[in-house]
């Protein structure tokens, strides 16, 4: 396209100075004209002059001498201005052709291949930009992806982190749980071991008591069947654990 518009511009810059060249020839070629009208006017009123100091000139010599302004007896130079201005014309043709063969074949090539040397050169760059703005495009995308990737990680690593906690903390509320009922079992352990206890010497002392009142009652001594009957009778009058 750049090719085609600059051999346009070319072709037109060169019509151009041809038909400039064609009008400045004509130009000069009435320039001319106008030049050999003037000189012959300037003859004619030369003779006028001295037809009017000399008696020689008759009336037959001065239309000799009369100028024709309808410049039909110029001479053979301003015809051939005319003549030299189409021979310029066909050789600037001539010329304009020659040239724009020898433009063509010798030096056009040389010119295309440049200007498509550079063309290539500027679309291989464009194409290297457009590679490169994917590669860019493509490594954000990868970048995203894996910031992505992490932020998914780490909320997975604190919800782990989160159970990890509750569970740890559901242990030790299940540990503190289990140390209080162990605590409350052997408190009630205890309770019971000394009642007992007290229980046993409150059985002991009650036994003496009852003997000392059975021998005042009775009057005498009581054996041992008798302690141990005692003894029985009182254990099974005591309140029971329950």
């Amino acid at each position: 396209m750049l090719t085609r518009v600059l051999l346009a511009t070319f072709m037109l810059f060169s019509c151009s100075a041809l038909i400039r060249s064609c009008f400045a020839q004509e130009a000069e070629g009435a320039a001319a004209v106008a030049e050999v009208g003037g000189q012959s006017d300037l003859g004619a009123a030369a003779h006028e002059d001295s037809d009017g100091e000399g008696s020689g000139h008759g009336s037959a010599g001065h239309e000799e001498h009369d100028t024709d302004p309808t410049h039909a007896n110029m001479s053979d130079a301003a015809y051939q201005v005319t003549e030299f201005r189409q021979d310029m014309a066909f050789f600037s043709a001539l010329v304009f052709l020659i040239l724009l063969v020898g433009l063509t074949y010798v030096g056009w090539k040389p010119i295309m291949e440049g200007l498509e040397k550079r063309e290539r050169g500027i679309a291989e760059n464009i194409s290297s930009a457009e590679r490169a703005s994917k590669e860019a495009a493509a490594r954000l995308a990868e970048y995203e992806a894996k910031l992505a990737a992490a932020a998914q990680e780490a909320q997975s690593l604190v919800a782990e982190a989160r159970k990890d906690a509750e569970a740890a903390g559901q242990k030790l509320i299940a540990a503190a749980q289990e140390e209080a009922v162990q605590q409350r079992e052997r408190a009630i352990s205890d309770i019971e071991s000394a009642k007992r206890v007290a229980l046993g010497e409150l059985a002991a002392k009650s036994t003496d008591i009852a003997m000392s009142l059975a021998q005042r009652v009775v009057g005498r001594e009581v054996n041992a069947n008798d302690h141990q009957g005692l003894i029985q009778d009182m254990i099974s009058k005591l309140p029971s654990n329950n």
